[in-house]
């Protein structure tokens, strides 16, 4: 779980953006994807990272309270570099485009944020873009990049190739497809209750 406190004084736009989640995915590797071997509902097919030693956010053993650097400082010398970099170089080194990804899932600090970078990078933002759940979540840190690939694994459809980018310190990409038992997925999803329901129930 990421927890975070923050003093609206040291960045305004966090106080209203943060949010608090926890995410688990069960990772067998026999089957190179999500879910059991048998049921295995995304196969993990490419990887790419970048290595990038730059602190946006932070907040040490003794600190109350998150600190940053200034916004715009950090979108466009941390997320927004990193980013692009290593989406486009995984699409180079595997010889793909965005136009071979039905969904790319990219965690971001805000929505406008994601637009430009989706852009950039030749992604349709009204129908490849995942939803970064700002408006109901938050940026929930750490466990965005899953929170993000659960909200999307609930509406795949077999063989859909799914881009999932996670950012912090450089950034990393990876490249799921979907196999056909995700037409299964209501019989094997723990607890009944998805992302969509756990909104709706609220």
């Amino acid at each position: 779980m990421d927890l975070r406190l923050t003093f609206w004084l040291l960045r305004p736009t966090a106080d209203w953006v943060l949010g608090i989640g926890v995410r688990a995915v069960l990772w067998r590797w026999c089957g190179s994807g999500f879910g059991w071997s048998d049921n295995l509902i995304a196969r993990f097919e490419a990887g790419y990272s970048v290595s990038d030693d730059f602190i946006d956010v932070w907040r040490t053993a003794e600190d109350k309270f998150v600190k940053s650097w200034e916004d715009r400082f950090i979108k466009t010398e941390g997320y927004h570099k990193n980013v692009t970099r290593v989406v486009r170089g995984l699409l180079q080194k595997y010889g793909l485009s965005p136009l071979d990804f039905q969904k790319a899932v990219i965690p971001t600090p805000d929505v406008r944020s994601l637009r430009e970078v989706g852009k950039s990078l030749g992604f349709d933002p009204r129908t490849q873009i995942q939803d970064p759940l700002l408006s109901t979540v938050g940026d929930t840190g750490t466990a965005q990049p899953l929170l993000l690939l659960a909200a999307c694994l609930e509406e795949a459809k077999p063989n859909d190739k799914i881009l999932l980018v996670g950012y912090g310190d450089g950034a990393q990409a990876l490249v799921f497809s979907v196999t056909e038992k995700i037409e299964k997925r209501e019989e094997h999803r723990c607890g009944g209750c998805g992302i969509q329901d756990a909104f709706e129930s609220l």
